[in-house]
């Protein structure tokens, strides 16, 4: 599966002005702002009544300038590599100088979300990927920038760097350099049965996710989301070998946030708010997933 890095802090030219490492809610704010938007992003600060809000979408001036940095460290093979950006054909697009652009009807996770090959212009040591706009445009809102690939990534002084791929096992996905993976890792075993008429049970130790799916030979035999966490896979299993597996699901906390400021437990846009530096990446606040022990084929007799 591919990993992926969120980048949630930018340089911003406006104007003539340059400000930099700055946090992508306060950038977006200042844009606004700059724009005569007196209270600042209007998507964030004000419910749309009718077309209130994109009626004013009618600029002949204005726009910005937002540089996302990146650094990769390594040598392994980024030619795949991809950036996930808001609405990117508002856009002029490069990277580290080089023209780019989004892949025609290519979406991922929202149809907003547009897909951008970056293989060709990516390169070893800083990275700096620009998002150019002009005229302003009322949908030009800033946002995280996601970069897409076979990476591990590691925590640096200003966020994370791209480091290269590894194989991944039991234990926390966040150890392993999968902090902002928001999917599913599967965890697989085989078990040869000699008495498939026995009663068998799949049983998780330590784990962290959503959920966690438990397959037999690919056929899903349960979803476990609270204690006790096993299945009782009786009956699911035959005679020789079977595949036992287990799919545990992470969440988009990971991927989007909200990562400073202590935000626990909920969303909004305000816990956006307010972030005024650009911190280690051991100071991003992320949710521990993964299969911390493995997991057990329990048998007994009926």
């Amino acid at each position: 599966g591919e990993n992926v890095l969120t980048i949630d802090f930018c340089d911003l030219q406006l104007g003539k002005e340059i400000f930099t490492d700055m946090h992508i809610y306060d950038a977006a704010d200042k844009v606004y702002k700059h724009h005569g938007f007196t209270s600042g992003n209007p998507w964030n600060t004000s419910v749309q009544f009718k077309d209130q809000t994109i009626s004013r979408d009618t600029f002949k001036t204005g726009g910005f300038k937002v540089i996302y940095h990146f650094t990769v460290t390594g040598d392994f093979d980024m030619a795949s590599m991809q950036a996930v950006i808001e609405r990117p054909e508002l856009y002029k697009l490069s990277l580290n100088g080089k023209e780019i652009g989004p892949e025609t009807s290519q979406w991922w996770l929202d149809r907003e979300l547009g897909v951008v090959n970056i293989g060709s212009a990516v390169k070893k040591g800083e990275n700096s990927l620009v998002v150019d706009l002009s005229p302003m445009r009322i949908m030009a809102e800033i946002e995280q920038v996601i970069i897409k690939g076979n990476f591990t990534v590691r925590p640096v002084a200003k966020g994370f760097a791209i480091s290269p791929p590894t194989t991944l096992t039991t234990g926390s996905w966040k150890t392993q350099g999968w902090n902002f993976y928001p999917g599913v890792m599967a965890y697989s075993k085989t078990y040869e049965i000699f008495d498939p008429n026995a009663a068998y049970r799949v049983s998780l130790g330590e784990w962290s996710g959503t959920v966690a799916e438990i397959l037999v030979n690919g056929e899903s035999a349960g979803i476990i989301g609270f204690e006790p966490y096993s299945v009782d896979v009786s009956g699911k299993v035959r005679q020789g070998v079977n595949t036992i597996e287990v799919k545990v699901v992470g969440s988009n906390k990971n991927l989007f946030g909200p990562f400073h400021n202590n935000t626990k437990g909920m969303v909004s846009p305000w816990l956006f708010r307010n972030v005024n530096n650009y911190p280690s990446g051991k100071d991003y606040i992320q949710l521990d997933y993964g299969l911390m022990d493995d997991f057990r084929l329990e048998e007994s007799k009926k």
